[in-house]
């Protein structure tokens, strides 16, 4: 269904968030993270792409790349609460 909302409107951001979220569930986390770099190509300050890129960073290992996300995120979301406690979890902040 997720899929099908984005093939009917691939600008609609809200769609493409819920495609990327149901492939993080299920847990395709390549699929997943593919999704939320193109929304960062549409709109470079969504906060939960920018989140959720985050927390895949960090479980590949990536921990700069994680801080970078996160902070991008605390810093224009308003100190996304998430990003800040996943930040304080990794030892990033």
């Amino acid at each position: 269904m997720a899929e099908r909302a984005v093939e009917l409107n691939p600008g609609h951001l809200r769609a493409q968030n819920n495609l990327a979220y149901c492939y993080l569930n299920i847990g395709d986390e390549g699929r997943a993270y593919e999704r939320y770099q193109h929304i960062l190509t549409i709109d470079q300050y969504h906060c939960n792409a920018r989140y959720h890129l985050g927390l895949l960073e960090s479980n590949r290992g990536s921990l700069e790349e994680a801080r970078t996300h996160l902070k991008k995120v605390s810093e224009s979301c308003y100190n996304h609460r998430k990003s800040v406690e996943l930040m304080r979890k990794l030892g990033l902040y």
